[in-house]
């Protein structure tokens, strides 16, 4: 049976990764792109991690604060090289209901990371259950190929132009149907909407609820 697909927004909250290698660092660009404030407890760290913590971009935990960091996390990934500290972590962070993913026990998961493509504000979760990565990684592999570029940049201007949209014209439906016509006006101009564009599409629809 497939998993619920449950987006959440961890824009500056407290992402904690336990772990420093190679798959460590996978969740952590995963988790960077969405905008999580990254720290990481590890005994080593891979070189690509010690330049991020330079850059500011994750922050390195001592072993002696996990209970403090645990405290504040968001959510949790354990991805160290230990198996039986993993699946310990794991546990404890159920039994605070602490969102938690590990990387070696599917079953101790409470979350997994699907596979990502991120253009902007799209974002386009893949997750095969059971796991199969290859094909995962097939299906990314196609969306990406599939998604132009100005994808992005259209989703950020028709969010602006809803929040726009939205105390100047009461209807619901209306506001639907305007809203409908400028993602169809996007995307047959390469993601260019003109205002002039949308105040037109406003009156017309106005009109047509008029009548």
């Amino acid at each position: 049976m497939a998993l619920f697909p449950m987006f959440v927004n961890i824009r500056g909250r407290y992402c904690l990764v336990l772990g420093g290698g190679c798959v460590a660092l996978r969740k952590i660009r995963t988790l960077l792109l969405a905008g999580g404030e990254v720290h990481v407890c590890s005994r080593e760290y891979a070189p690509p991690l010690t330049e991020m913590a330079a850059e500011g971009k994750v922050f390195f935990e001592g072993a002696d604060a996990l209970e403090e960091c645990l405290s504040k996390a968001f959510l949790v990934v354990c991805a160290a090289s230990d198996q039986n500290f993993n699946e310990r972590i794991a546990r404890l962070c159920q039994s605070r209901r602490i969102p938690v993913n590990c990387a070696t026990s599917e079953k101790l998961s409470t979350f997994i990371f699907p596979s990502v493509v991120m253009a902007g504000p799209v974002a386009v979760g893949i997750c095969v259950d059971p796991p199969a990565p290859s094909l995962s990684a097939h299906i990314r592999r196609e969306i990406e190929s599939f998604l132009p570029e100005w994808y992005g940049p259209l989703g950020e201007e028709l969010g602006k132009l809803r929040v726009l949209l939205r105390p100047m014209v009461a209807s619901g439906e209306c506001r639907r149907r305007i809203m409908e016509r400028l993602t169809d006006y996007g995307l047959e101009h390469q993601g260019h909407i003109p205002m002039t564009v949308f105040y037109n599409f406003i009156e017309e629809e106005e009109q047509n609820e008029d009548h």
